[in-house]
């Protein structure tokens, strides 16, 4: 199976000729104009991250995912407004980067009852790696990826980080993994946002359940469907800039199509946890709702 969240890979003639047509077949919409959308097709081809989206239909691999949520130069670095707009406005990336935080508060700590942590798909793996291991020096950790650039980056990080040592890679599918059950905690993130099938999603925590020891924690996340998708949305609107929503909605939406747009909800993911025999112990929730990160303890 191919990536899921990046492997486009036209040339940018094409991409732009293709997105352009796709809105004017569309028209004019809520989030505004096909003129509006144009202009900021153009101002997306300005820039490196913006050419990214634009040929990834909005995906992210390890290197982008990192420069947005744990490593973005300072505002006044970037080259222009959307850009700033991206990293710094747009509810989804802030709703991500609390996640982040919500990832490494968790794994920090778990980690002193941890002998054997895995990340899948670990992309640069940031927030492992960045962990305090302090009294925690002889935890193995096996990073599962289908990118090899993501595997690279995963290395090199952990070369600086001085967990070289303690840090295994393998390139694999996760859908087609068979783990052993021996890790005590598993964290995983930006697989279910891309696919659309709930049985594809439910196969997955099975397979992630299937590695971990009894009592194991496995760490998760998913986005939440948005406010224009009805009244199931749990969002706090009063936490998010509507303007800056519907700016996204143009970018991620109506220009790049984006393929990570699968929302769910707890009602969905319920009872393909329980099936796989995992327990929530805790939901820690974004300032919108947008984006939780969900504690899953193995029965």
């Amino acid at each position: 199976m191919g990536l899921i969240s990046h492997g486009f890979r036209s040339i940018d003639g094409d991409v732009l000729r293709r997105t352009l047509r796709r809105l004017k077949a569309q028209g004019d919409s809520a989030n505004g104009t096909v003129a509006e959308k144009v202009h900021l097709v153009e101002e997306l081809d300005s820039f490196p991250l913006g050419r990214w989206l634009l040929r990834n239909r909005g995906g992210l691999n390890a290197k982008w995912t990192d420069y947005l949520i744990s490593s973005a130069p300072p505002r006044e670095q970037l080259s222009c407004d959307l850009e700033r707009f991206l990293v710094y406005e747009a509810p989804t990336v802030l709703a991500t980067r609390e996640r982040f935080g919500h990832y490494q508060e968790s794994m920090q700590t778990e980690l002193p009852r941890v002998h054997r942590v895995a990340s899948i798909p670990c992309g640069r793996m940031a927030d492992l790696l960045t962990l305090d291991y302090g009294d925690s020096q002889d935890t193995e950790i096996l990073g599962l990826d289908l990118d090899q650039e993501a595997l690279q980056s995963a290395h090199d990080l952990a070369e600086r980080q001085g967990l070289a040592g303690q840090v295994r890679l393998r390139r694999a599918d996760a859908w087609a993994m068979q783990l052993a059950p021996e890790f005590d905690m598993i964290t995983t993130n930006g697989l279910t946002i891309y696919e659309p099938s709930d049985g594809r999603v439910a196969e997955l925590y099975q397979r992630l359940a299937a590695g971990l020891v009894p009592g194991g924690l496995l760490v998760s996340a998913y986005l939440t469907p948005p406010p224009s998708f009805g009244p199931e949305s749990p969002w706090d609107l009063e936490a998010v800039n509507l303007d800056a929503l519907r700016l996204q909605a143009s970018i991620f939406g109506d220009i790049c199509d984006a393929a990570w747009m699968n929302y769910r909800t707890e009602a969905v993911l319920a009872p393909i946890f329980e099936a796989a025999g995992l327990r929530i112990e805790r939901t820690l929730w974004d300032t919108a709702r947008a984006f939780p990160t969900v504690l899953l303890r193995k029965v």
